[in-house]
């Protein structure tokens, strides 16, 4: 790997607070990425199911992101229902989530340039 794309990396990483080695694995501003794996699936319809792979992140990013902001659109959310938690809860998870995919979709396009 070139000096210059490893310190694209490490700069994406620290924008992000990526953190491969995390305690619990993968963390992204200090949540553990596996926490959020079912949300994942439920906004990919199933087709994403963990974070493993940064290229279909990458490549179902702007569907995910779309999809997401149309459920934070809703006066009911699915996780606030289905988990019977309070909307900011839920709120707060997608908006998470978001972040995540944000993080590793720009992880993936240094990475594979």
């Amino acid at each position: 790997m070139s000096i210059i794309k490893n310190f694209k990396l490490k700069k994406v990483a620290k924008k992000h607070s990526i953190n491969f080695a995390g305690r619990l694995g993968l963390a992204i501003d200090h949540n553990v990425v596996s926490n959020f794996n079912y949300l994942l699936e439920h906004y990919s319809g199933g087709e994403l199911w963990d974070f493993d792979d940064r290229s279909l992140i990458h490549k179902h990013k702007d569907q995910l992101l779309k999809t997401i902001d149309e459920e934070l659109r809703k006066d009911a959310l699915r996780e606030q229902e289905a988990l019977k938690i309070g909307r900011k809860t839920a709120e707060a998870n997608l908006k998470n989530l978001k972040k995540i995919i944000v993080a590793l979709s720009e992880y993936h396009e240094v990475e594979a340039a």
